[in-house]
């Protein structure tokens, strides 16, 4: 295992599946990313971390790096809409294999207090470059206030796959199996 988080993707959806008594499920969207440019330039070597939808923010950790590229394009909804800056969250940088584990990564930072079963799906680029292994992991006080200064982080599941030049895979997550009175 090499990475935190390892993500190379074309869009971030944070949601939250309510249920209230008597009536059908309900999905809330929480926060949205598509990493294409605020305004469009046409060009998907540029783009912004700041989210299209809701209030969030994405950075890096332990050293990676991030540029933009081509973002999804394949049929499989949901789509992008915006072909001619279609902007993608690229990654880089990760420790050698074996060495570092869980310490390189993206750390997505939301507000989900007031939200009930939350869930995480994305589209990742599945690269020949990129680290085989990477880990989901949450924590309910990323800054470390309530722990005395160190975030704690708890694993939810490990994800490996099979490296290829262009292979995008739809991941999607809920949150409430790890910590039900809480997401």
């Amino acid at each position: 295992m090499k990475s935190k988080l390892l993500f190379t993707f074309t869009s971030i959806f944070l949601s939250s599946f309510v249920a209230p008594l008597f009536v059908a499920a309900q999905q809330s969207l929480v926060t949205h990313w598509n990493f294409n440019s605020v305004v469009n330039d046409a060009t998907t070597s540029t783009g912004s971390n700041l989210p299209v939808s809701g209030i969030g923010s994405i950075s890096m950790v332990g050293g990676s790096t991030q540029t933009y590229a081509t973002g999804y394009t394949g049929a499989v909804a949901p789509t992008e809409t915006n072909t001619t800056d279609n902007s993608g969250f690229n990654t880089s940088g990760w420790p050698a294999q074996g060495t570092a584990n869980k310490t390189h990564g993206i750390q997505v930072n939301v507000n989900t207090a007031g939200y009930g079963r939350i869930g995480l799906s994305f589209w990742q680029r599945l690269s020949n470059t990129a680290p085989n292994t990477w880990v989901l992991q949450y924590t309910l006080d990323h800054t470390g206030a309530s722990t005395g200064g160190s975030a704690v982080w708890v694993d939810t599941t490990t994800f490996t796959f099979t490296p290829q030049p262009t292979s995008y895979h739809k991941y999607g997550f809920h949150f409430e199996s790890y910590a039900p009175s809480i997401f």
